[in-house]
């Protein structure tokens, strides 16, 4: 590889008059990178420039200058360790130096540790890469520190897992350090190298197949920081749910980029900024177009190691009225006389302050912590410093206690004085005081600005809960206010538009910082934002009134046949009575007909009149028999067929009556919501933009889609607005309408009074996940997710999910008759049976008073025409009644010594 090594040499001193004019040199080679366009040479230039017009640097008396000695370029191949070291030594030994600056990029082929091969050689040596371990002085932070960084923020966001993408080089020593303490802090970190441009697509498509959302990242080449962001926005890594940390200081995402490319619906970005002092880079002198606070922070610190060694070379000459002598050559042991001033002094610079304790590293700087998503992608979230106590001389601030190095801010995103929270009015998750629940109502208490007191629920406990963990573990405030959502709504896809609305569009736009409530998890809303860990898990079931409550039409038991059934039925019970009537009574062997000559006893013969008739094929549908049965063949031939027909009637309405007296608690026996599609007679119901609502409608199952559909066909208006409503309709529907909801829902409603007349049915066979929402990458999510599975642990999520919110109205317990007989059939089925039976009584008693009054009267009615018992005191002798106390003379009104007469008052013949 090609290297280009040149040297800018620094002179100091001139000659006024007759003095003779001093001058020093610092040398600085050139890399792969540092070399192009000339760039770090225009740079240095620059600084030259600007060191010679400040009259406290160098040029203390007026007479003393500093040049600027551009040589031939010399070119080298150091394609290993020893070619590096051979070529710096060489190109050190041939002028008198008084420092060396060094870029990593000068050996590519080195692993990254140009600096430390080099600074161990030379002295002094300001390395411009990481050498942690070496004698140079490092501008950049060492690995141990750079790495507490990243572990202290990421401890705070409380990542569980996330991908570390590094590019080799010194940042692979950094992974093998992540790996190490992997399990101290319960981590799970996967390494992911890249090697060139090449990779990057490569990168986006294997991403993009991992559900981790977080991600490290850190370029030892920072050179390929801005190739490799714009393939990252290209790929569609930088859009929603991901949340990245940019491990190098002063990542190339600038104010002018985020507002033009990441400014709706994107990532979010954590960054780390070293602290300037303000309005140093107006002062700086450069032919740079563009501002020295735009430029990559490796220019930068080219550009301080320069002031830092013009600074330390004038302090030097005014503690001993000379420079420091030059170092001839490399060896082990060479030290600098320049060394002890570089190790007390400090500046401030382009990259921070600017000082170094006696090992070389950089000390005393301070690093600010930025993170944010779109409009807010520029929120200053917390300061890390290398020196707590030199902070605190500095900017005369007390650092917090137990904070470590790393202070973070309480976050804050759409409002800058409070956590905002949104949420919807769902019992018993949150409910308002002043609503009537049924509830005793607490003291409100007054002066809350945020006014957490107006709600009451399992959220409002929660995060209470939520809170405490945050400062007495976390050590971090959290301020929240909950705000209604105005629409209502938890948010569903536009199917058209593919915009969002309710609360998933307030996060989205980052609006807000947190949703809380009945919010399910779906695959859809995780495209766009960000959830925590569940706190429940809950089944969607179905609300209905409860059976033993249904007043159903009392003879539905009619129902078992149709009426064009019943109307034909009848129909033929009429003609079959008369066809067998007359078949019986002209039938010239039927006992009729026998009886006129003799062969049959007048009782035989009036056995089948036309009302014994009736009766008799009556009797028949009941599989009742009969004293005597037809002589002829026609009337056996009728009677057989009677018999079956009603045999055949009986038993298939039999069956069919159970599915009308047991109508009620056929929908007990459902698993799922979609087994309501087998009960054609029952309307299908949910709350609109409900959660259960929002599940179904963007469900891609096909049984899913068809319950919505069918819902509106079943019923034009099928939605209620809340749940409430839903309530108050299966109750007032009398069975005839079903809620199909969440089951922690529909059970704050069958649990408490009034509404103890319902009933909640269905096997827990879809099951929705409730969780908090934050925007996508939000540091919430793992905060609020590691306090969860504290609650979670210590058992008091499950404890508010059980806690009793129904106040004093609670229903009373079921008894174990109560609830194993609820499949039973009741008295309620049973009504309309009840009704014909007391139909039947009364009507029965009826007819025996006018039969008691008719004999009373008259002396026959309903009973004239059948036969009367045979005379007991043989023929001859006659059976006189006295119907009528009122009468005074005897009636012989059956006379067995006369031939039978053809009569029949009453017209039953």
């Amino acid at each position: 590889m090609a290297v280009t090594l040149g040297l800018v040499a620094l002179v100091v001193g001139s000659l006024v008059g007759n003095t003779v004019s001093q001058s020093y040199k610092i040398g600085a080679m050139y890399g792969m990178h540092t070399r192009v366009d000339n760039l770090y040479k225009r740079l240095f230039t620059d600084a030259v420039t600007y060191i010679n017009r400040d009259e406290n640097l160098m040029n203390i008396d007026g007479t003393e200058s500093l040049a600027v000695f551009n040589e031939p370029l010399i070119t080298w191949t150091y394609s290993n360790p020893p070619q590096a070291l051979r070529g710096a030594c060489t190109f050190a030994g041939s002028v008198d130096i008084n420092g060396l600056i060094v870029p990593s990029d000068v050996c590519p082929d080195c692993g990254g540790h140009t600096g430390r091969i080099i600074g161990n050689a030379f002295a002094p040596v300001i390395a411009l890469d990481q050498a942690e371990g070496s004698k140079a002085y490092k501008m950049l932070p060492t690995d141990t520190e750079l790495v507490e960084l990243w572990i202290s923020v990421i401890n705070h966001y409380k990542w569980q897992d996330f991908i570390f993408i590094y590019d080799g080089d010194s940042s692979y020593s950094l992974a093998w350090v992540l790996l190490e303490m992997e399990r101290e802090n319960s981590w799970h970190v996967i390494p992911y190298e890249i090697y060139d441009e090449e990779d990057y697509g490569k990168m986006a498509k294997d991403l993009k197949q991992r559900r981790t959302q977080n991600y490290l990242l850190y370029m030892h080449e920072e050179e390929r920081l801005p190739g490799l962001r714009d393939s990252m926005l290209d790929n569609g890594l930088f859009g929603d749910k991901y949340h990245w940390i940019f491990g190098n200081l002063e990542p190339p995402i600038t104010r002018r980029y985020l507002d033009d490319k990441l400014r709706i619906h994107t990532s979010f970005l954590t960054r780390f900024k070293m602290r300037v002092q303000d309005g140093f880079d107006q002062n700086v002198l450069t032919k740079n177009p563009i501002p020295p606070r735009n430029w990559p922070f490796r220019e930068r610190t080219a550009y301080d190691a320069m002031l830092f060694f013009a600074q330390a070379m004038t302090v030097f000459r005014r503690e001993n009225g000379r420079y420091p002598n030059v170092v001839p050559k490399c060896g082990e042991d060479v030290r600098s006389e320049l060394e002890p001033v570089m190790q007390k002094i400090s500046i401030e610079g382009l990259s921070g302050e600017v000082a170094f304790n006696s090992h070389g590293d950089r000390v005393n700087y301070t690093i600010d912590v930025y993170m944010g998503k779109d409009k807010h992608n520029i929120l200053k979230a917390g300061v890390w410093t290398q020196n707590i106590a030199h902070y605190e001389r500095k900017y005369g601030e007390v650092w917090p206690k137990d904070k470590g190095r790393l202070n973070m801010f309480p976050f804050r995103q759409s409002d800058q004085s409070y956590i905002k929270v949104l949420s919807i009015e769902e019992p018993p998750f949150l409910m308002l005081r002043d609503h009537n629940y049924d509830r005793e109502r607490r003291q409100v208490q007054t002066g809350d600005e945020l006014g957490l007191d107006r709600y009451y629920g399992i959220i409002p406990e929660l995060l209470e809960n939520i809170r405490k963990i945050f400062e007495e573990e976390l050590r971090m405030e959290f301020k929240y206010k909950i705000e209604l959502v105005a629409e209502g709504y938890y948010g569903k896809r536009n199917p058209n538009t593919g915009e969002w609305d309710g609360m998933v569009k307030e996060l989205q736009d980052s609006d807000a910082d947190l949703a809380a409530g009945a919010f399910t998890v779906t695959r859809q809303r995780e495209d766009v934002i960000d959830f925590t860990k569940h706190f429940h898990t809950g089944p969607i079931k179905v609300l209905i009134k409860h059976p033993n409550w249904v007043r159903d039409y009392p003879f539905a038991f009619v129902f078992s046949l149709h009426w064009d059934a019943w109307l034909v039925n009848l129909f033929a019970f009429g003609i079959t009575i008369l066809v067998f009537w007359m078949l019986m009574r002209y039938h010239p062997m039927e006992y009729r007909k026998q009886q006129e000559v003799g062969q049959a006893t007048r009782e035989q013969s009036i056995e089948f009149t036309l009302r014994n008739t009736a009766w008799m094929l009556t009797g028949i549908m009941f599989l009742r028999g009969h004293k005597l049965s037809p002589v002829s063949l026609a009337g056996r031939i009728l009677l057989s067929a009677w018999f079956y027909f009603t045999l055949v009637m009986v038993f298939l309405y039999m069956l069919n009556l159970t599915e009308y007296v047991t109508i009620d608690k056929d929908i007990l026996s459902i698993n799922s919501p979609t087994d309501l599609l087998n009960e054609p007679l029952l309307k299908i119901g949910m709350v609109r933009n409900g959660p259960t609502h929002d599940y179904y409608s963007m469900s891609s199952n096909s049984e899913d889609q068809q319950l919505m559909s069918i819902m509106g066909v079943l019923d034009r208006q099928p939605f209620v607005e809340r749940l409430r409503d839903g309530a108050l309709r299966v109750r007032n529907d009398n069975g005839h309408y079903a809620l199909v909801s969440e089951e922690i829902l529909l059970t704050y409603y069958t649990q408490r009074g009034p509404w103890c007349d319902l009933y909640v049915v269905g096997d827990p066979v879809k099951r929705l996940k409730y969780a908090f929402a934050t925007p996508s990458g939000s540091p919430l999510r793992d905060q609020i997710t590691y306090a969860i599975n504290k609650l979670q642990t210590s058992g008091v999520v499950q404890e508010l999910l059980e806690k009793n919110w129904f106040g004093y109205q609670k229903c009373e317990e079921e008894t174990l008759w109560e609830s194993e007989s609820v499949l039973s059939i009741n008295g309620n089925d049973l009504e309309g049976v009840y009704y014909v039976l007391a139909m039947g009584v009364v009507l029965s008693a009826i007819i025996f008073f006018i039969d008691v009054i008719c004999y009373w009267l008259f002396g026959s009615c309903s009973s004239v025409g059948t036969h009367p018992p045979s005379n007991p005191r043989g023929p001859g002798e006659t059976i006189t009644m006295t119907v009528n106390p009122r009468e005074q003379h005897t009636r012989n009104d059956f006379d067995y010594s006369k031939p039978a007469e053809e009569k029949s008052p009453n017209m039953w013949i």
